[in-house]
């Protein structure tokens, strides 16, 4: 004798979605999101490009143990450098492949005729921010390693 299919239960029609959208005024940004206008796409940055460091300043997130972090420190050459050779990555692999140090460097600097905000974090990844554009980065090639703290890591270690 062979198996008898289950019986399905009846099917009722959903008459209204019971998930309320939510609105602009419901929405809580997060203290360390980056706020955007609208967002066109990734932007990349041409090798040719002119780069100029506008402003820069450290920041310490954690103080309670600072102390290892206080002595990372980049100048407007290192910046431009970083950013020079950039390469758009997306968040899982930021997540799951690089660490978030409690040290950034952040400022502004304008990359041809667009000018951006910039966030570096130690462990080798930074944003590049405006109304128009926001978009993560990675430096993995071999002349930004000396700038951070750690890099890539490899996630087959795990």
């Amino acid at each position: 004798m062979g198996c008898l299919p289950a019986s399905s239960p009846e099917k009722k029609p959903v008459a209204n979605d019971t998930i309320k959208p939510v609105d602009e005024q419901q929405m809580v940004m997060q203290p360390d999101s980056l706020a955007v206008a609208r967002e066109d796409d990734t932007f990349y940055i041409p090798k040719t490009a002119k780069i100029k460091v506008l402003s820069l300043a450290h920041t310490v997130t954690d103080t309670s143990n600072a102390a290892p972090f206080k002595t990372w420190r980049l100048n407007a050459a290192a910046v431009e450098k970083i950013i020079r050779n950039g390469h758009p990555a997306d968040g899982p692999t930021i997540h799951y492949r690089y660490s978030t140090l409690p040290c950034n460097v952040s400022g502004s600097v304008q990359i041809d005729q667009d000018t951006f905000h910039y966030r570096i974090n130690a462990g080798s990844y930074f944003y590049l921010y405006n109304d128009r554009h926001s978009s993560v980065y990675t430096c993995t090639a071999a002349n930004c390693r000396r700038f951070f703290m750690e890099g890539e890591e490899d996630p087959a270690a795990y």
